[in-house]
């Protein structure tokens, strides 16, 4: 496995990997502090692709490196630090994962790659455990909530909320990572990219986004949480989103058919988020947070 090799950090486990990257535990050798380093190179991104491939085609091997479309994953570490770094320092949210550093990584004059030092954030994401008592998931429900409000007030989206992004930490509160995607309310419009289960229809279409598609993508994660399956079908195809709408036809099945712990107006609040039509959908993540509270 690539490991990144800085000077300054001691490399203590491979904690993770993932869209180009691996990520690892590291200790700032001069201060002692922990951190996570995300090693995002050429090798990494041919070694993580090459193994979905493997998966999808029966070990079919790479026939050149140079096919990969290393420009997009280099695009997306670069963006997470240009997002995460533009938060105000003095009032950072405690539901968001810190970017502290970004290296970048040349071999040879040529571009390798890049580390990006973070916050390390010791936990669980929702993805790998979700069977908390119903108190703890309307909590995390809502700490997300206040973390895309705070997002929202700097005009900034999120736009690829899944359960994958909401790490629980061991004292059980929400850290939302993963901003290779997030953009802010006037970046130009960029190519159709997320994870099908979880994006708004205005996504998959190509269409103007804002805070709303958020609330979408959010609602998606709880409806998947509480119920062990998306709130539509997942389907493949990237093309122009062609494909991806299937599913939006009519509003999502009953949660609590499916989970009978789930409160009513809690459900209401998950079937509402996940409307195709914006306008259906609560008008903010304030608005979530305060239905949220008078549960």
């Amino acid at each position: 496995m690539p490991r990144p090799n800085l000077k300054g950090y001691e490399l203590l486990e491979l904690v993770g990997n993932g869209a180009g990257s691996v990520v690892y535990k590291a200790r700032e050798t001069a201060t002692g502090n922990l951190c996570a380093i995300k090693h995002v190179t050429r090798t990494t991104i041919a070694g993580i692709e090459q193994a979905r491939r493997d998966v999808r085609s029966g070990s079919r091997r790479l026939g050149s490196y140079a096919r990969l479309n290393y420009r997009g994953f280099f695009d997306q570490v670069r963006n997470e630090y240009r997002i995460l770094r533009t938060l105000e320092r003095d009032s950072y949210s405690p539901h968001i994962v810190r970017a502290d550093a970004l290296v970048t990584l040349r071999r040879f004059l040529r571009l390798h790659g890049y580390d990006l030092i973070m916050e390390f954030v010791e936990g669980v994401s929702l993805r790998e455990k979700w069977d908390y008592e119903m108190t703890d998931l309307i909590r995390f429900y809502r700490e997300a909530a206040m973390a895309l409000a705070y997002l929202h007030g700097h005009r900034i989206l999120h736009t690829d909320m899944k359960p994958h992004h909401l790490f629980i930490t061991r004292d059980r509160h929400v850290k939302v990572i993963d901003f290779g995607l997030a953009r802010f309310f006037d970046d130009p419009p960029g190519r159709i990219q997320g994870t099908a289960e979880f994006m708004a229809y205005e996504q998959v279409k190509g269409l103007p986004m804002d805070p709303r598609t958020d609330v979408y993508g959010l609602g998606a994660t709880m409806y998947f949480i509480l119920t062990g399956q998306p709130n539509r079908p997942a389907l493949g195809g990237m093309a122009g989103g062609a494909g991806l709408t299937v599913g939006f036809a009519g509003r999502a099945a009953s949660v609590r058919d499916k989970n009978p712990k789930c409160p009513p107006g809690l459900e209401e609040i998950i079937l509402q988020s996940c409307e195709r039509r914006p306008e259906k959908r609560p008008s903010s993540m304030t608005e979530v947070i305060r239905r949220l509270d008078l549960l």
